[in-house]
């Protein structure tokens, strides 16, 4: 079994309001979950305007899979004028 994990910062410019950001994280990870088998959820800064750091998680047989769904899923961030990623992160475990 390998478990690959995923973390990104992402710094949002844009917002002025916790209900800005609440609008446009929750777009980001609905958009990944319908696209990709990945859990999805935002771990840090989820009272902080500008920032929020997202995790993701998949479970497969193959590391080479986990790290490829990972990276294409990190690869969805770059669609969103919003949202810029300053830090990626991917294990496998």
């Amino acid at each position: 079994m390998v478990i690959g994990v995923c973390t990104l910062d992402i710094y949002l410019p844009t917002t002025r309001s916790l209900k800005d950001k609440r609008r446009i994280v929750k777009s980001m990870i609905d958009r990944i979950r319908s696209k990709f088998n990945v859990s999805i959820s935002e771990l840090e800064n989820q009272d902080v305007w500008g920032q929020a750091t997202l995790g993701m998680a998949i479970i497969t047989t193959d590391s080479t899979y986990a790290q490829q769904v990972l990276r294409a899923a990190a690869k969805i961030f770059d669609q969103y004028v919003e949202a810029e990623v300053y830090r990626l992160s991917v294990e496998i475990l």
